[in-house]
Formats: structure tokens, sequence, C-alpha cells
């Protein structure tokens, strides 16, 4: 009997501590669950539930509340006007090695677009052309273009294959850091506080507030709005009581997630068909002709008569005003502010103009994955950005090729054929309209910018897929690998060549055969202190973006050994903005020298304009390529600026004059051989439109320190004496040989 009561208690021992495991794994999965569910409390569909504040509350409630949509607002609209990044230079991007690049006043070489030239509104490129543009045949597309959601796959094609997205597990995480989702997350933690204050509003009423922790905040992007739940731990003593809210909850109703799904369809609508290399195509052929103000002809022929002649400064001048009239009429079909043209059937060349502007419509076909955006305004912008453009010319000059009949007549016949390959790389910021909201009175705009590239008069294909987010290294390696870095401390210290004084904040990048990796950034001093990679010619790149003064880039090279110390110092070439002066010199007919040897140098008329490319000559191979392009009108109120940094530029400029000029006819005598007489050739005469080149510069100048510190600089070009014949248009190729028998007249000062 003993036994057998001994044997049921050890029984009921068991199953107690049965039941006792049982309860502690269950409430532990509880708990584990409840911190799933508050984890993700909104990130689906379902509203989050919310504590109920008690009346006495809803004052504290409504003014926290109050301030989350206020910030919330704020960094919507901020999203909205930087193509889904609410600051470009923010430190939280530079935190996550997301830097976005900028080449002064080339921006088919940087990663955004300046809505104007010195706007702190700047619009990343969704989809451009990332290699230098002239590299074609190793070309890369890219795409500066966030995700929505923090925690979800980048859609296709950006990533292009699933074991690419393992291999480059960091510049995922860039990714999810730089997603909409986590940038107002970060936003909405980051601007709260001074938002909310000490709570002295409520103080007045009554209530002693006091922040018990920290702030979370989680943002959801849903179909038809953005919600906001944030963790604000406050407790609170009114009336002699005492509670604590902890959570707060706001909804913007914005239809985000659709305005994103747009962009992003017309990103791949040019990704997939190249749109606006068909809407190119077709500006070029309707603007090319046989006349000075138009584009050089892509294949026409004329037998015999006196050749027609472009410069390249005065063709890409043309077709930027042809971008900016020409825009505007880019439309999206199905879109808000969808409007066939109306063309007047009986107007002249009208099934040609008809069929310009119907080849600039996107049909609907064109935007996949996204239905009903008929109350979505899709808007194209180009609002005078510089361009890339080249035609297949010799020199500045670009004329017919003329072929001479072989055959002896009477009157040798001449052929002039003209065909022109164009190579157009240009901006457009594409703007998307949402409809009016509570929140955003005027409708919700969203930005961004695209690239079209042209090549030889065909859209520019690389067969290579875009790479998703731009950062300071353009891909993860071993060489990134802190374990790598087996040297001894290695000093770099970067400092501004012509001050001496300590560059800051300037990013210092590693490459080993085309493998980069950044490194970091200067102190304060100037200075980046580290342990680096082993290897022969590492090249160390120090380089400046986003400050009011800006850097042309340094490179230098160095072999690294294992426990080696080693300080280098990069000095780093200051640009600088300087006011210009511009002076004529107009040279007599038959010398060829100063028509006025005493006071040679005069100013320009009202009716000229001049433009000047400056190329700065380096000689040292690791510096980069700098140049600077200025154009400016004398009848112009603004005055003429430019960019330049010490050194030695080749020059070439146009002298334009906006006078109608008229060549007279005139007599050629022709010299034949002793047992013939000379025979007169007539030669016609010639009507020079507006505008028309007639002078300018082509010469090696330097440009030093003293020069850049004075108030001005005074810049002097070269005017063509007034033609006697047609022939005189020679004159054109001979600018070099003059620009060089007058350097010391036209030398800047």
């Amino acid at each position: 009997m003993k036994k057998r009561n001994h044997l049921q208690k050890r029984g009921q021992i068991t199953v107690f501590i049965i039941i006792g495991v049982i309860v502690l794994f269950s409430t532990a999965t509880i708990l584990y669950i409840r911190g799933q569910i508050t984890e993700q409390k909104i990130s689906t569909e379902k509203e989050p539930v919310i504590r109920e504040v008690p009346g006495q509350l809803k004052v504290v409630s409504q003014f926290v509340e109050a301030c989350i949509k206020e910030k919330a607002i704020e960094g919507l609209a901020g999203l909205g006007e930087h193509g889904g990044y609410i600051d470009l230079d923010s430190s939280y991007l530079q935190q996550n090695n997301i830097v976005f690049k900028q080449q002064i006043f080339q921006p088919t070489d940087s990663d955004y677009v300046e809505l104007f030239e010195g706007s702190d509104v700047k619009i990343p490129y969704w989809y451009y052309l990332k290699s230098k543009n002239k590299a074609v045949n190793a070309c890369e597309y890219a795409s500066n273009k966030p995700k929505l959601w923090k925690n979800k796959p980048v859609k296709a094609p950006y990533y292009a294959e699933k074991e690419n997205i393992l291999r480059n597990a960091n510049n995922l995480k860039k990714a999810d850091a730089a997603s909409i989702e986590a940038q107002l997350e970060n936003y909405i933690a980051t601007e709260i506080p001074g938002c909310i204050g000490d709570f002295a509003q409520l103080k007045e009423r009554g209530y002693d507030v006091e922040k018990a922790g920290e702030i979370k905040a989680q943002v959801t992007v849903a179909d038809q709005d953005v919600r906001f739940l944030v963790q604000l731990p406050l407790k609170i003593n009114y009336q002699g009581s005492a509670t604590e809210l902890n959570e707060f909850y706001i909804k913007i109703p914005l239809e985000l997630k659709k305005v994103y799904e747009i962009a992003q369809s017309l990103v791949d609508a040019q990704i997939n068909y190249n749109f606006m290399s068909r809407i190119t195509r077709s500006l070029i052929g309707s603007y090319v002709g046989m006349d000075d103000n138009k584009l050089m002809p892509l294949a026409e022929t004329e037998y015999g008569g006196t050749p027609m002649f472009w410069t390249k400064t005065d063709m890409k001048k043309t077709f930027e005003d042809i971008l900016s009239r020409n825009t505007q009429f880019w439309q999206v079909q199905g879109s808000k502010n969808f409007d066939l043209a109306k063309v007047n059937a009986t107007q002249r060349y009208s099934a040609s103009i008809k069929r310009t502007y119907d080849n600039m419509i996107l049909e609907e076909l064109g935007l996949r994955g996204v239905s009903d955006y008929k109350d979505f305004g899709i808007y194209f912008e180009y609002l005078g950005w510089p361009i890339y453009f080249n035609v297949n010319c010799k020199g500045e000059l670009c004329r017919a090729q003329q072929i001479k009949s072989v055959i002896p007549t009477p009157a040798s016949l001449t052929v002039n054929r003209y065909n022109a390959q164009y190579d157009i790389s240009y901006p457009v910021v594409v703007q998307i309209v949402h409809p009016p909201t509570l929140e955003f009175n005027s409708g919700y705009v969203f930005r961004f910018a695209m690239e079209d590239n042209v090549r030889t008069n065909k859209e520019l294909v690389c067969g290579q897929q875009a790479i998703e987010i731009p950062s300071g290294n353009a891909e993860e390696t071993l060489l990134c690998d802190p374990i790598q870095r087996r040297s001894g401390d290695i000093t770099i210290t970067v400092t501004d060549s012509v001050s001496g004084k300590p560059v800051d904040g300037a990013n210092i990048d590693l490459d080993f055969a085309g493998i980069p990796c950044n490194l970091g950034t200067t102190d304060k001093k100037g200075i980046f202190k580290g342990k680096l990679p082993l290897g022969y010619g590492a090249l160390i790149t120090a380089q400046k973006f986003g400050n009011l003064t800006q850097y042309i880039t340094q490179s230098k090279s160095m072999d690294i050994f294992q426990d080696k110390s080693e300080d280098i110092v990069i000095e780093l070439v200051p640009v600088r903005e300087v006011d210009v002066e511009f002076k004529k010199i107009k040279l007599d007919a038959n010398t060829l020298q100063p028509l006025d040897s005493i006071n040679p140098a005069a100013p320009l008329s009202k009716e000229n304009a001049v433009s000047l490319i400056f190329t700065m000559v380096s000689k040292n191979t690791l510096e980069e390529e700098f140049s600077t392009i200025m154009y400016y009108d004398a009848n112009s109120s603004e005055k003429p600026v430019i960019r330049l940094a010490p050194g030695e530029y080749d020059v070439t400029g146009t002298l334009l004059e906006n006078n109608i000029r008229i060549i007279p006819p005139s007599v050629e005598i022709i010299k034949r051989g002793w047992w013939q007489s000379s025979k007169k050739e007539p030669l016609p005469s010639k009507i020079m439109k507006n505008p028309h080149p007639w002078g300018g510069l082509e010469l090696r100048l330097r440009i030093d320190e003293n020069t850049l510190r004075r108030d001005k600089i005074k810049l002097t070009v070269i005017e063509f004496p007034d033609a006697r014949s047609i022939k005189d248009m020679a004159w054109s190729g001979q600018l070099a040989e003059m620009s060089q028998a007058n350097k010391a007249l036209l030398m800047p000062r």
C-alpha cells in the first residue's frame, strides 16, 4: 500500500512538471507572437489597435498627433520634391554611405539635376547613363530610384539575378535604408522632438508632461494612404492623477503607392521601348533643313551651288531651344492632362506637324502595371539644362562633303552631300500630380528625372541592367572587408591647393584594378586615418560634393604594405565663380591683324553674343577631367559669370552676331596656264541670317590664381573683318591661326 501511494505521488509530480513546461512554452510563444504583432502592427492593410485615450488626456494626444501630422506632411512634400528622397544631402543618407555626385554644369554626368542652377531642389535620375557620355563601347545605365517599402524585394529589372542580390547583401541594406518608408521613419523620429518642445503649451493648461523614452516611428505606405505609428512614451500628471501614453497613430490620405507605380512604369517604358529616344529622333528629323537656323540634314544632296555650313555651338543651342519648346507637348495617353493636339488641316505641312505631335505621346499600353490613373497629371519639363551634344564634324564648323565630277565638262559639276550623325544626351524632369487632398490642397507633386541618350541618330542600348541606389561604393567586395585592412596607419590629408586650408567632409575612395571601396570622409582637420587593404598600385581618390566651394577631384597612386604606416597629402583644386567682361578685336581684311593698332580691344555691341568652352589641360593623368561652358548675350541684363579653377585651358569659342550680314557678289580671276588667258568666275552673294558666327577664339590660355582673385576677368575674342566676297567665309577655318597670331592681345586680364 505504501509503495502504491509513493508511486501515485511521483506520478502527480510528473504531471505537474509536464503542465509547467507546457505553460512555460505557451507563455513564451504568446510573448513572441505579441512581439511580432507589435513590430508589424501597421505592416498590413488592417488598422492598428491603439488603446483608447481617456477624455482628460485627449488634449495631450491631439497635441502630439498634430506634431506627427505636421512632420509627416513635411516629409512627404520633401519626398515628392526630390524624387523619393527627403534631402539628398542629409546626414542620414551619408551615414548609410549613399552619396549623390555632381559634375559642375554637366547634369548628364551627374546623379541628379538641379531644378535651377544653384537651387536646393535636387532631382535624382531614376534612369540615366552612369558611364561617361563618350564611353559608348562600355556604357552602363543606372537608377537612383529608392525602394518604396523597407522590407520588400526590389522590383526587376534593377537586380537581374537572384545570385547578385545574395552577393550584395550590404547593397540591400543600403536600399532598405534609402527606402521611402525608412526615410519617413527617420524624419519623424528626428523632427518630432523639435515640434513638441518642452510641452509648454500643455503646461499652461495644467498638464505636466515628461518624455519617458526614445521615439520610434513605423511607417507603412498602403494602397490608399500613408500610415504613421509612433512610439513616444510619455508620463502625464494632471490634477494629481498620473498616467502614461505610449503610442500615437495618424494616417495621411495620399495614394503614394500609385504615384510611385506610375513613376516606375514610365521608367520601364524608357527601358523597354526607348520612348524618349523615339521622341528625340522625331524632333531631329522635324527640325533639320537647308537653313543655318536649323539642324544639319541627316541625308541631303545638292548639285552645284555654294555649300551650306553650320557650327556645333549654334546647333546645340538650336536643339536646346527645340527641347524647351516641345517638351511641354510630351503626353501620356489616359492621364488627366492628356489632350490631343489640334492641327489645322489647311495649314502648310499639317500632316508632318501632326505626326510630330503624335510621336510625343506615350500610349496607354506603355504604362504597364498601372491601372486607372485618369485623375493623375503627368508632365514633362526641360528647363534649359546644359546637354551633351556632338556631331560628326571636323572641328567646330560643319559643312558638306564635296565631290567633284571626274568627267571633263565645260562647267565641272560639284555634289554637296550632308550626312549629319548626332550624339545627344539630355535630362527631362517628370512631374506626377496627385489629385488635391485636405493636406495637399493644390495636389501632391512628385518629381523625378530621366535622361535620354542617342548616339549616331539611334537610341544607345548597352545591354546591361541598371544598378539600384547611388553609393560611395560601386559594389561591396572583399576589398571593403575590415579583415583585409592589414596595413599600418595610413594618414590621408586633404587640403585646398590654393589656400592650404584643410578640406573637411571629403570622400576618400580606394580603387584596386577597377574594384572600388569607400573608406570614409575627412574630419574637420581634413584628415582621414585608418588601415587599408594591401596591394600594389592602389588608387586613393579624394572628392567633395554638395558644398558652396567646388573642387576638382584628385587621385594619387600608392603601394600598401603590411604593417607599414604612411602619410599622403592630396590637394584639391578649388573652382571659383568670377565675373567676366568681354572685349573683341576686329581684324583687318588684308593683314588679319587688329584694325586699330592703338586701341585694338572694344566692348561687345548689343548685337553680339559669345559662347565659350574651357577644357582644362591636365598634366596629371589621375586628375578628373574638368570643363566649363558659358554663353553670354550682350543684350542681356544679367552679368556674365564663369566658374574656373587655376590651370591651363584649351579655349574654343564663337562670337555670334544678330545682324543680318549681306556678303556682296564678286568676281574671282582664275589664272590658267601660259597658253590660255585668265578667266573671270562670278561669285554669288550670301545672306547670313540671325544669329551667325563671325569670329571667336581658339587658343590655349593659362588662368592663374591672381587672375581669379580679381573682381572681374577680361576675356577677349576675335571679330572677323567685313566680308568682301563669299570666299572670306573661309576665315572661320583660320580662327586658330588668327588667335595664335594675336595671342598677346587675347590673354585674360
